[in-house]
């Protein structure tokens, strides 16, 4: 999915499509949306928060959002992700990263109006670090590998 999404970003900025298929690309990604709401890097996968970044903008590139088959039941994947901060996946940790990835895809679907932003933004700044920068989480050091 990230693939396609760079070369959806090229695409979109050179405004020359002749590289992407879209249709087939659109299947793609249709292909890989699950009977949660998510979205997977490959079809029969677990949905993913990067995926779903990925998945939505590059419909949004190509202006086929209103290919998904259920926008209602994708925008509700990516809310029941904020558990403060937001998963990236089901039943894992807050991830600063997911933050953007899932928040943003939340925003392509036209559905910020219902994500809880204060507990967003307290769940980043208590992942910042005096010596700068945001860790994954509230805890861990920025640059740090965690488990």
């Amino acid at each position: 999915m990230r693939f396609l999404y760079s070369a959806c970003i090229v695409s979109y900025l050179l405004n020359d499509w002749r590289g992407v298929d879209i249709e087939r690309a659109t299947e793609y990604i249709l292909m890989c949306t699950r009977y949660d709401g998510g979205i997977t890097q490959e079809p029969m996968q677990e949905s993913h928060g990067g995926s779903y970044f990925c998945a939505l903008a590059s419909l949004a590139l190509m202006n086929k959002l209103d290919a998904l088959e259920d926008r209602r039941m994708t925008l509700e994947w990516g809310l029941r992700r904020q558990v403060g901060g937001f998963q990236g996946r089901v039943n894992k940790p807050a991830d600063v990263c997911y933050s953007f990835w899932v928040g943003s895809g939340i925003e392509i679907l036209g559905g910020h109006q219902f994500v809880d932003l204060e507990e967003a933004a307290r769940f980043v700044l208590e992942c910042q670090h005096a010596i700068g920068g945001l860790g994954k989480f509230k805890g861990s050091l920025p640059g740090m590998k965690t488990r």
